[in-house]
């Protein structure tokens, strides 16, 4: 849940829209003035992702826990964002008044696909990507376990995975292309969860 307690300004908006409480608190997690459209609001997400990426802090333990509660707020701002942009009007959505049809047309459009929290591995952060078919990976430094869920709640488990291909997939423009390229077929795989059928 959001933190309630966030100092908000009253004149934040939603196009010409007052925001509610909950979403002005969003916003100010991600950074961000105001919400406008999905590609300020995907800036702002990545930029403090990488701010507060636990791997950062892997040398304090008091930090990275810190880190940890940081991006899952960050997440859960993310995905209320999303949500209030897709009930926006398709100005709103897409800052030029027309629908978009392209890669930003994926898995976050709520209405029409379900989905679950998180991973197998609680202690795992999840990471939402600008894909059409991947939702969002995480990956266990530890274990050297990369995550990855896929539209209909699938989730395949990839290992001996470095942490230099998580952050790389994380900054590539498409999630997508990144991971046939560099993950699918090359490193040892298993399926976590079975493919809900329609």
């Amino acid at each position: 849940m959001l933190d309630r307690n966030f100092q908000t300004s009253s004149d934040t908006k939603l196009g010409n829209r007052a925001m509610s409480k909950e979403v002005q608190a969003a916003c100010e997690i991600l950074g961000l003035e105001t919400l406008s459209d999905r590609a300020s609001l995907r800036t702002g997400y990545k930029q403090m992702v990488k701010q507060w990426h636990p791997d950062r802090f892997h040398n304090n333990e008091e930090m990275e826990q810190v880190a940890v509660a940081k991006t899952q707020r960050i997440n859960l701002a993310y995905r209320l964002l999303l949500e209030t942009l897709e009930k926006a009007d398709p100005a709103i959505r897409n800052g030029n008044g027309s629908r978009k049809h392209s890669s930003e047309n994926s898995r976050h459009q709520y209405d029409w696909q379900t989905y679950s929290d998180g991973f197998p591995n609680q202690d795992v952060s999840e990471f939402f990507l600008n894909s059409s078919h991947i939702v969002s990976a995480g990956y266990d430094k530890y274990k050297k376990i990369l995550y990855l869920k896929f539209l209909g709640d699938e989730i395949y488990l990839y290992y001996d995975v470095p942490g230099f291909i998580f952050d790389h997939l994380l900054k590539a423009s498409s999630a997508g292309k990144y991971a046939l390229k560099f993950i699918y077929n090359r490193f040892r795989y298993r399926k976590f969860a079975p493919l809900i059928r329609r």
